[in-house]
Parts: structure tokens; C-alpha cells; sequence
């Protein structure tokens, strides 16, 4: 039986998690698995939904997303465990996370990394970076990257993000996102195997 990927989204607080995430389970062919602190941190909409039980939402396409609050070692041991292992899991991390700590929960037997997803916030990273409050659990969190996604561009250019964020992580991929599709998760294990292209901002998800 082939591992099962693990991709962890992650981002500051606002980058636009949420977004992304309902993005990913409406339009997903593949059966995902979604690990979240709470529902109401996604806002599942609610014509996706086929049965709710408990910590549990199984959705009309066959994804499923669950609450785990501090508990995600023993939901990830639950998937495995479960004997039909979805094709992907998806952890979305809280707004101050360190994602590395959480890809960790990736090498259970049964599982296999598949990459972190950075989301970058084009209207606020500069202040971010600027604020020694926050600035270095953002920069821990896009240095943590194997795919960034710089959000809210809204079809401005985003130069001065791209090489903000290129001093912090010079190889990972950069690409703008509105409202991101599953297909950009196809992505994430190559560009940690290869290293990152180290191009700017190139591309923009739909």
C-alpha cells in the first residue's frame, strides 16, 4: 500500500487559510482528509456537506474534514488505522504555528511528507516583517516553505512581496493565488525534491 501524503497549509493570521481551504474541498476529485482546530475557523459551505457526526464532516465529494483541536497525533493514527487511508491529508495549521513542528506528524508509518504550503499575505506581509512582535514566527513560517502562495494581490503586482520573500526563502516557488484549486497540491513534493525554481511570482491559480 503507497504512503499516504501530507500536505501542511500554513500562513499568518488573515493570509487567507480559510479561502484556500474551501477552495480545495470544492473542488476536489481526490479523496482528501482535512485536519482542522476547529469548523469554525473554515466555514464549510454548507452545500458540500453529506453527514456531520461529532468532530467529523463528510462531505458530497467524498473529502472529509475534522476537528482535532491539541489531539492531531491521534487523529492521524485514526486515519491510518481506519483501513481505507484517503489519497491526501491536509493539515491546516493555526495562524501562528511553526509549520516544520507540525510536518513531523507526516513520518507516521503509513504517511509520507508532502510538502508545506506557505500562504503570504500581499497587503500585510511588509508591516508583518516589520513588526518585531510577529515578524519572526512570519519569517519562520515562509522559511519553512516548499510552495508560497502570496494572496489578496487581487491582480496588483507583487514585486515587493516576491523579493521580500525571496531574502527569507530563495528556493521555494512563488506563485500568486485568488482562489486556488486541488491542482496546486500536485506541486508541493516536486518543488522539495528539486529545490525550489527561485523565480519570482510567476503564476496565478484559478
Amino acid at each position: 500500500m503507497t504512503d499516504t501524503p501530507v500536505v501542511v497549509v500554513s500562513g499568518y493570521l488573515g493570509a487567507g487559510k480559510t479561502t484556500f481551504i474551501n477552495s480545495i474541498l470544492r473542488g476536489a476529485s481526490a479523496r482528501i482528509t482535512v485536519l482542522v482546530n476547529d469548523f469554525g475557523s473554515v466555514n464549510i459551505d454548507a452545500s458540500l456537506i453529506a453527514n456531520a457526526n461529532g468532530d467529523t464532516i463528510e462531505l458530497t465529494n467524498g473529502c472529509v474534514c475534522c476537528a482535532v483541536g491539541d489531539d492531531l497525533s491521534t487523529a492521524m493514527l485514526g486515519i491510518i488505522e481506519s483501513g481505507n487511508p484517503p489519497d491526501m491529508v491536509i493539515i491546516e495549521t493555526s495562524g501562528v504555528a511553526d509549520p516544520r513542528i507540525t510536518s513531523t506528524y507526516a513520518h507516521i508509518r503509513g504517511l509520507r511528507t508532502g510538502g508545506i504550503i506557505v500562504l503570504v499575505d500581499h497587503v500585510n506581509f511588509a508591516s508583518q516583517t516589520g513588526n518585531r512582535l510577529i515578524s519572526s514566527t512570519v519569517e519562520r513560517q515562509v522559511a519553512a516553505a516548499d510552495l508560497l502562495l502570496v494572496t489578496k494581490a487581487n491582480g496588483s503586482p507583487v514585486d515587493s512581496t516576491g523579493h521580500s520573500i525571496r531574502s527569507i526563502n530563495p528556493s521555494a516557488p512563488v506563485m500568486t493565488v485568488e482562489e486556488c484549486d486541488v491542482s496546486v497540491l500536485t506541486g508541493v513534493n516536486m518543488s522539495a525534491s528539486s529545490g525550489g525554481t527561485g523565480s519570482e511570482p510567476h503564476e496565478t491559480c484559478h
